[in-house]
């Protein structure tokens, strides 16, 4: 029975010490932090924005022409068409965001 055998040459600079996992473990820690900070920031200023809408406020649909408790009617811009093809549409408000920041659901 033949029986090969190997040898690996390991370089003792290159191998991980067990400091440069824990550092690498403490920077994904703090990126994940800072990570939830920032959606919940953003999650502060959509729901800040969505309370303080007015008629004549820009959306990521369009601009709101009327409001009705919790929904609200937008005009399409010129250059889109709602699903329906009409001009405008209704829409909660708490499914609309500040412009160029998501894409237009149409309300759906």
């Amino acid at each position: 029975m033949s029986n090969e055998t190997a040898i690996y040459l390991f370089r003792p600079d290159r191998l991980p010490t067990r400091q440069s996992f824990v550092a690498a473990e403490t920077r994904e820690a703090e990126r994940l932090v800072r990570a939830v900070e920032v959606l919940e920031e953003e999650r502060r200023e959509l729901a800040q924005f969505q309370s303080d809408l007015t008629v004549g406020d820009e959306t990521n649909c369009g601009l709101v022409i009327e409001i009705r408790g919790p929904l609200a009617e937008i005009a399409v811009p010129v250059n889109r068409h709602a699903p329906s093809g009409a001009g405008t549409f209704w829409s909660r408000i708490d499914r609309l965001a500040p412009p160029y920041t998501s894409v237009c659901s149409f309300g759906l």
